[in-house]
């Protein structure tokens, strides 16, 4: 590639021009092999799974340009083999979310960041004293050692207490805005105590903004 501007300055303005239009970033790979290489991981940064079943092409696809992603999204539905099978492809994952508890490859005992819809494992008893978790979801959190951002985006039917004691490394927690999570059940400072490197909870329910605040300075 005959270069007009500094090869670090071409780099640069086609990485901008990849991130900033992602739907038109395929077509710069054809530019060069230089620009392929730059470009690659911006591509594959970000792999979403939303289909129960890939076809041969798309999990060699996975296989290939694995090494690329750093946000790994699943789809409900899904087949444990295939969350298990892009997790051993992406070796780099930062961010993993997904609507799922069972078992997973001992990658999982790498990653630092999950964001989960917890499936209808129990019904919901907002009325009535949190129920404890079922051992699955304890067997499932406890394959996350080194979490340290636990995103949850559904509602909490059970007692969160013992799931956040299999986590010693969680210091970031975020609630989804439900009056019936666990906020209501359990007093903030029961739960920052049930781990004693959890610094953060974060919900958007306004009426529990002010004891967040004020647990966190707390602490």
């Amino acid at each position: 590639m005959n270069a007009i501007l500094p090869l670090e300055i071409e780099r640069n303005v086609f990485e901008i021009c990849a991130q900033t239009e992602r739907s038109h970033a395929p077509t710069l790979l054809r530019v060069s092999r230089y620009v392929l290489i730059w470009i690659q991981p911006i591509i594959y940064e970000v792999l979403a799974v939303h289909t129960q079943k890939m076809r041969s092409p798309s999990v060699q696809a996975v296989q290939a340009h694995g090494q690329h992603v750093r946000h790994l999204l699943i789809g409900p539905n899904t087949s444990e083999e295939l969350i298990n099978a892009c997790l051993l492809a992406c070796p780099n994952v930062v961010n993993f979310a997904l609507s799922y508890v069972g078992r997973l490859s001992d990658h999982s005992r790498e990653l630092v960041r999950l964001s989960i819809h917890f499936p209808n494992i129990i019904d919901a008893v907002p009325d009535e004293e949190a129920p404890p978790p079922p051992d699955e979801v304890i067997n499932f959190l406890a394959s996350f050692p080194q979490l340290t951002y636990l995103n949850v985006a559904s509602c909490i039917p059970f007692d969160i207490i013992p799931c956040l004691k299999v986590l010693p490394s969680l210091s970031y927690l975020s609630l989804p805005n439900d009056k019936g999570d666990i906020l209501r059940m359990k007093p903030l400072p029961v739960i920052f105590e049930s781990n004693p490197r959890l610094k953060v909870i974060y919900t958007s329910w306004r009426s529990r903004a002010l004891r967040i605040l004020k647990t966190v300075r707390r602490r």
